[in-house]
């Protein structure tokens, strides 16, 4: 009984018979219209610093560490991964990506 109902309710939904108002396809036109400027809006202030996480950090963050030490490692200066003042330094010199 339940599916029966459910798949009358798709096939009403597939068909397109819910939007022969004139009122009711002006409100779904208009929602899809300012839905578009509001992602827009909500994506420019998500990436204002660039490319980053909920938290603010870069994305790729754990992946730049991983790829930094072993550019140390393959440039002579492995040790350079443990000196904080050195890491820091070449991580704010990367590129930011947005």
């Amino acid at each position: 009984m339940l599916k029966e109902k459910f798949l009358t309710f798709w096939a009403s939904l597939r068909g397109g018979t819910w939007l022969v108002d004139d009122r009711t396809r002006f409100l779904v036109y208009m929602s899809a219209f300012m839905t578009v400027p509001l992602v827009l809006v909500s994506f420019a202030t998500y990436f204002k610093v660039g490319l980053t996480n909920g938290r603010g950090n870069l994305l790729g963050e754990d992946f730049v560490n991983y790829w930094m030490g072993a550019k140390f490692a393959r440039l002579g200066h492995g040790a350079d991964v443990y000196d904080r003042r050195r890491l820091c330094l070449r991580y704010k010199t990367l590129p930011n990506f947005l």
